[in-house]
């Protein structure tokens, strides 16, 4: 038993002495190894001259000019830009006008807004169509459109088509007025008007326009109005206002 332990150390302690000496070995090569490449002088290798730079030139903003002109980030980049502009609108005609009454709450103005329409009166601060009448005289007229102030003559408004088709038309026929007529000191009062007598279109308040044809006189009293005419540089004017 014995016999077979010391063989078994001795093959034990035989290999341990091999391995010892591969180690040792390696490691004395590697050193031989290390020293012959560390020990080899290697030539330097030939450097080509940096070539001479001439003076760096300042930027110049006129070169990046195609940069700018190209498409960079967006499909719909564009050097040339184009600017829509929306033509103005154009400004209707201006109403007519059949005159300026001022019975001392301020004039009013006889106005028609298109041809064909029912004049009325207007008072400043009303609309006319389109426009706004912002002040009246017994000269001139000013109208707002839109922002803009249009300044017009009384004289500028009269509608020319309807007077010379009026002083070319012939007279109409005085209507036959089938009435009782009341007198009074001042005052003719009509009970039952014919067809073409008595307040016509309102001109606003408590104001009426003439029936056209109406020959009854100043001062004809009808249905409690009374008829006031007035003559003006551009003709009379008649109206009808309450009889009080």
């Amino acid at each position: 038993m014995r016999s077979r332990l010391a063989l078994l150390n001795l093959v034990l302690l035989a290999l341990l002495a091999g391995a010892v000496h591969q180690i040792r070995a390696k490691y004395f090569a590697a050193r031989q190894r290390e020293t012959r490449v560390l020990g080899r002088i290697v030539a330097a290798a030939a450097v080509a001259p940096e070539p001479v730079r001439g003076a760096l030139q300042p930027a110049v903003p006129s070169s990046y000019l195609e940069v700018a002109e190209k498409l960079l980030f967006s499909r719909d980049r564009n050097p040339v830009v184009v600017i829509e502009t929306t033509p103005p609108k154009p400004m209707p005609a201006l109403p007519s006008a059949h005159g300026v009454l001022d019975l001392g709450s301020g004039p009013t103005v006889i106005l028609t807004e298109k041809p064909g329409a029912v004049q009325r009166g207007y008072v400043p601060g009303e609309r006319v169509g389109e426009f706004t009448l912002v002040s009246v005289s017994a000269a001139e007229i000013v109208f707002d459109w839109e922002g803009t102030e249009i300044r017009k003559s009384v004289d500028e408004l009269v509608d020319r088509r309807a007077v010379e088709a009026a002083a070319v038309a012939p007279p109409s026929p005085a209507p036959q007025a089938q009435s009782q007529t009341v007198s009074a000191a001042k005052n003719s009062v009509i009970e039952s008007p014919g067809a073409q007598q008595g307040p016509g279109v309102p001109l606003g308040g408590e104001l009426f326009g003439c029936r056209a044809g109406d020959s009854s006189p100043s001062g004809t009293v009808m249905n409690g109005y009374k008829k006031i005419i007035v003559p003006t540089p551009f003709g009379n004017t008649c109206r009808w206002e309450p009889a009080r």
